[in-house]
């Protein structure tokens, strides 16, 4: 699957000196107000990560998660008007293995749903306690 350059999608959101490499690197964060260095970005492996407001993925991933799409069709629209070019063109099957759940992974929100702490429920007391 060609995917634009992660480089050319942060700058496209605000990002200045996007270094380049083949291991994760500093940078400041284009989605937030950063004094200090909060993301990290691998432009090899077309991968960023913002430990501050925990945007993290690919070239889509990112666009997906700032323009809002849930399909692949939608970020793939998204892309080519944003950058221009045609991307998303599938070329063969992908070797990757799918990621398997940790036990700890199943109860948490999906990004953008609020957890119960947050909603104000509070779960009932066990029975003697």
């Amino acid at each position: 699957m060609e995917k634009p350059p992660i480089a050319e999608v942060l700058e496209h959101y605000g990002a200045t000196d996007v270094p380049e490499g083949s291991r994760f690197r500093k940078m400041k964060c284009p989605f937030h107000e950063d004094r200090n260095a909060s993301a990290s970005v691998c432009t090899e492996e077309n991968r960023f990560r913002c430990f501050a407001c925990d945007i993290s993925g690919d070239s889509f991933d990112v666009i997906a998660d700032q323009e809002g799409c849930r399909d692949f069709s939608c970020t793939r629209s998204c892309t080519e008007k944003l950058l221009g070019g045609s991307y998303g063109a599938i070329r063969g099957g992908s070797n990757e293995k799918p990621r398997r759940r940790g036990v700890f992974e199943e109860s948490r929100p999906v990004r953008g749903q609020r957890s119960l702490l947050q909603a104000g429920v509070r779960r009932k007391p066990l029975a003697g306690a």
